[in-house]
C-alpha cells in the first residue's frame, strides 16, 4: 500500500515517494576495480562443487543398490577433479584427507 494513503482510498491520488536523483553525468568512476568488485562481492557465499567423475546406471539397477555397492565412475583413483560454481569449471584439484573429512587442494585455476 502506498505511503500515506488510508485504506479504502483511491491510491491513484496517493503521492509517490520521492527519491535522491543523480544525474548520469555527474558520477565519478569507480577506480581500483579489482579491489571494488572484492570489496562488494567478497563475502556473497556460493556453492562450490567438486566433480569426483560421473557414470550411466540403469534405473533397474540403481533401485537395486544396497549398502556396500560401488558404483564406478569415469575418473581415476588420483586423476585431477574439477571445482566448479554455478555448474562452471574454475579450477582443477585433487582430492586430500583432512582428518576424517575429505578436501581438494586447487592445483590449477582455470584462465577466465
Amino acid at each position: 500500500m502506498a505511503e500515506g494513503v488510508a485504506f479504502g482510498e483511491n491510491i491513484a491520488a496517493a503521492k509517490p515517494k520521492e527519491y535522491n536523483t543523480v544525474a548520469l553525468d555527474e558520477l565519478q568512476p569507480v577506480t581500483g576495480g579489482a579491489r571494488f568488485s572484492q570489496d562488494l562481492f567478497g563475502s556473497i557465499p556460493v556453492d562450490v562443487t567438486v566433480m569426483l567423475g560421473k557414470t550411466r546406471v540403469d534405473l533397474q539397477k540403481l533401485l537395486q543398490l544396497s549398502k556396500g555397492d560401488v558404483i564406478e565412475l569415469t575418473k581415476k583413483a588420483g586423476e585431477a577433479v574439477e571445482i566448479m560454481v554455478n555448474s562452471q569449471i574454475i579450477a582443477q584439484g585433487e582430492i586430500v584427507a583432512v582428518g576424517e573429512n575429505y578436501g581438494v587442494k586447487v592445483t590449477k585455476v582455470i584462465s577466465r
